[in-house]
């Protein structure tokens, strides 16, 4: 049967999201390259320099829901393009910066440009595409670009630094930022100039559309929810990675304090950012969100777990360690396209109970993981792990898609992300309790039997995925 929904996307909208959704992964997998070059450059220690990892996952947990909202109210043509302007800018004056805190700042601005161009996409598919079906070869297209970036950038970024140092990873982003702009100036679908803003039961009106002006923002975006969001989301997630040193017990406490207020205002208000009532009314969606967090968990726990476990135990060299792992995204690339016909032939329950058994099977079998183990049967175990990431990712993109309302695609798709971050900080902190300094087999099995249940939960929750 085809897919209606993808044939009605323009290749041009599709390679052009496409383009703008690579500085995200890329950015994020490029700097574990350049981080001891600009700490021995800007002369601080290694600890403060990994706050540019972790800055850039904590301002796009955040940075990825508001950009979606700012495109459902303002139009995703004109978010996408801000983004990437945001980041050929913040980039620039990145790789110039004098002083540490001058490139950290402009990381975090970094990374809140390159959370803008994916939920924006996405409300461009949703409404070029009309329907509620999901236009799985453009989303397909997306994850594999994903894959490939966040594969590839290591690999880029040595090379580049190798030539000019850590500021190369940040020139890097003005070529890609430029295509895209010039990519989303051509062939972008304009904003539509109805303005249809879903108030607080989900209904939306046209009225006539008015310009982006400051006081709008002011009035429209819902400024204190996005503040207690962000103080409940990054609150929580410092506070998961500071758990394997010594919890801060203060940042937990922020975010508690900061979630109850955010339940209140969001409650009481006409158009909140956080729609509480409407999740609670749609408790499908809600499913996608835990269940991307736990896929994100488990995933996250193979995908850092083994390699730390390879370089400590089993004492292999980084780029024999690079080969066991390269199949986790190499996998996941060549089986995104099956996954999509999957879907459109058979639905997205037998995609992702397809990905939660991979998922439960990747993880059981680092259980037989021992000293001896032959280098085939590892790099077998990681293909299994990228089986798992094709089925699930697209899956659940598919049901976010058929699930969120289409005047809400934006905000959804960005809330879909934050709670990617929610579990891959969740499996940073497991893993600081698991291996406790050393990532020895015993931990390692730990490790497995602690994301097992987790993994049948995966396969649990997609049973009741249903029709729309």
């Amino acid at each position: 049967m085809p897919d209606r929904a993808a044939a009605g996307l323009p290749w041009r909208l599709i390679a052009t999201v496409m383009t703008g959704t690579l500085l995200n992964p890329l950015n994020s997998s490029m700097i574990s390259v350049a981080l001891l070059g600009a700490a021995a450059d800007l002369q601080v220690d290694i600890p403060t320099a990994t706050w540019l990892v972790s800055s850039f996952y904590l301002v796009g947990a955040t940075g990825m829901p508001l950009a979606g909202r700012l495109a459902d109210l303002y139009g995703p043509r004109r978010i996408f393009r801000g983004g990437l302007l945001i980041v050929l800018l913040a980039s620039v004056l990145a790789a110039q910066a004098p002083t540490f805190g001058a490139l950290l700042v402009w990381r975090v601005v970094q990374a809140f440009g390159s959370a803008a161009p994916s939920p924006a996409g996405q409300a461009m598919f949703r409404a070029e595409s009309g329907s509620a079906r999901p236009p799985t070869h453009a989303l397909g297209a997306l994850s594999i670009a994903n894959n490939v970036s966040a594969a590839l950038g290591p690999v880029i970024g040595g090379l580049v630094v190798s030539f000019g140092g850590w500021p190369a990873i940040f020139w890097i982003n003005v070529p890609v930022s430029l295509a895209g702009l010039v990519m989303a100036w051509c062939w972008l679908p304009p904003d539509n100039r109805a303005d249809k803003r879903p108030d607080s039961h989900g209904h939306s009106s046209a009225r006539a559309a008015i310009p982006l002006t400051p006081s709008l923002i002011l009035r429209e975006l819902d400024l204190p929810g996005v503040g207690f969001f962000a103080l409940t989301v990054v609150g929580l997630l410092a506070f998961l990675l500071s758990v394997a040193r010594a919890p801060e017990w203060l940042l937990l406490g922020v975010a508690v304090l900061a979630g109850v207020a955010l339940v209140r205002r969001e409650l009481g208000h006409p158009r909140p950012f956080l729609d509480i009532r409407f999740l609670a009314r749609n408790p499908r969606l809600v499913r996608v969100y835990l269940s991307f967090a736990a896929v994100s968990l488990v995933f996250y726990g193979a995908f850092f777990g083994l390699p730390l476990w390879l370089q400590q135990t089993r004492h292999f060299e980084a780029a024999t360690v690079g080969l066991v792992v390269l199949p986790i995204s190499g996998v996941a690339v060549l089986l995104t396209p099956v996954a999509a016909r999957m879907i459109v032939r058979y639905g997205i329950r037998p995609t992702l109970l397809v990905g939660g058994l991979a998922l439960l099977t990747g993880v059981l079998l680092q259980l037989w993981l021992d000293v001896a183990t032959p280098l085939p049967t590892l790099i077998g175990i990681t293909a299994v792990i990228g089986i798992a990431s094709a089925f699930n990712n697209l899956g659940l993109q598919a049901a976010l898609y058929q699930y969120a309302p289409a005047q809400w695609m934006g905000t959804a798709s960005g809330q879909f992300q934050t709670f990617r971050y929610i579990g891959a900080t969740l499996c940073t902190a497991l893993l600081g309790f698991v291996f406790a300094g050393t990532a020895t087999t015993d931990g390692l099995h730990i490790l497995a039997l602690a994301l097992g249940p987790i993994a049948v939960l995966v396969i649990l929750a997609s049973l009741r995925i249903d029709r729309p």
